[in-house]
């Protein structure tokens, strides 16, 4: 209860981090070999997650970010 994951996608700054107790740590390497990041569609998507046992209070979250390039 209370850990925070953040996972980020922009590419060139790809980072997954823990924030639990207020100190905030890499779990990068929790990742599973062979995982795909995350690319938000342009549009309407529908994502869906499973968890492999007890997921009471688990709450998930994608936030989106325009990010322009150019002068």
């Amino acid at each position: 209860a209370g850990d925070l994951i953040t996972i980020d996608t922009r590419a060139g700054h790809k980072t997954a981090t823990l924030l639990r107790g207020g100190v905030k740590s890499s779990v990068f390497n929790a990742i599973a070999r062979g995982s795909t990041w995350l690319q938000l569609a342009i549009g309407g998507s529908t994502y869906t997650y499973t968890t492999d046992g007890a997921s009471t209070g688990l709450a998930v979250t994608i936030a989106h970010t325009n990010i322009y390039e150019g002068v």
